[in-house]
């Protein structure tokens, strides 16, 4: 879709692109700033990697794979999806206390951390 093809309405208003370049590097800031604080109270970040898988054109079975490239925005997004879990919790938690269900894992032992 053609930018000249977006409703009025959704076209932004009053900001240039350079605005959202700016922030869009401020909100990744933010959250390599909130990541940081994360590890350091204790959170477990698993490092998984990611695949790509080729299909065969007629078989429709993988015929090769090749490792994603790991992208800071994957890691941005990664953030603010936290962040939402965290305040729907807490949300639930303050006012649906007696009609939710909230899941809390267990410490793990410390030979477990030193391994990870």
């Amino acid at each position: 879709m053609e930018e000249s093809q977006l409703p009025l309405n959704m076209k932004p208003q009053g900001q240039t692109f350079e605005d959202m370049v700016s922030d869009c590097f401020l909100m990744n800031e933010i959250a390599q700033k909130r990541r940081g604080q994360r590890l350091e109270a204790g959170s477990v970040m698993f490092m998984n990697r990611e695949f790509n898988f080729t299909l065969d054109k007629e078989t429709k079975y993988p015929s090769g794979y090749s490792e994603a490239e790991k992208m800071q925005s994957k890691s941005l997004v990664e953030e603010y999806m936290l962040l939402a879990n965290v305040l729907v919790a807490k949300y639930l938690f303050k006012y649906c206390k007696d009609k939710t269900v909230l899941r809390a894992h267990n410490d793990i032992s410390g030979d477990k951390k030193e391994r990870l």
